[in-house]
């Protein structure tokens, strides 16, 4: 079985951008959880000893400012 369990991805912002609005710093990133899965069949472990846990997908966005 090939899973994408958890992934990340971020950027700052730079600061010639963000230093006319007066901020110390920006960071946006978005994360995204149980986005893929191929399954071979007899390979699911999780599904064998939790059969009613459900991979559930997903995505959340994030904003973090600094003033």
């Amino acid at each position: 079985m090939t899973k994408v369990r958890d992934i990340t991805l971020g950027y700052r912002l730079p600061q010639s951008l963000i230093g006319r609005l007066r901020l110390k710093d920006v960071f946006v990133s978005a994360s995204g959880r149980n986005l893929y899965t191929i399954k071979s069949k007899g390979s699911e472990f999780e599904s064998f000893f939790f059969p009613f846990s459900g991979l559930e997908k997903s995505i959340s966005l994030n904003l973090l400012i600094s003033f």
